[in-house]
């Protein structure tokens, strides 16, 4: 069960990178004061997906699918030592 659960952490991170990239890329698009403001303050690309929703969403939505298959390999063995 742990293999699966080293799995499902990788898999989540290698699609959570795979939609970071076009996130940064929308913000080095619009401006490069947000692409350096997203670097340097975690709060930036919440502020940028606020404010340019069309162009931030699909890669949001790709970053967050990554933290949820993550977030099941994280948890996955202490479920299975439950039963």
């Amino acid at each position: 069960m742990e293999i699966i659960a080293y799995a499902l952490i990788g898999m989540g991170l290698i699609i959570h990178l795979i939609g970071s990239i076009p996130f940064i890329i929308a913000e080095c698009h619009e401006s490069v004061w947000w692409f350096i403001g997203g670097i340097f303050f975690p709060i930036i690309p919440f502020v940028f997906l606020c404010v340019h929703f069309h162009e931030g969403w699909p890669s949001t939505k790709t970053m967050l699918l990554g933290i949820a298959i993550l977030a099941i390999g994280t948890v996955l063995p202490d479920i299975a030592a439950a039963f």
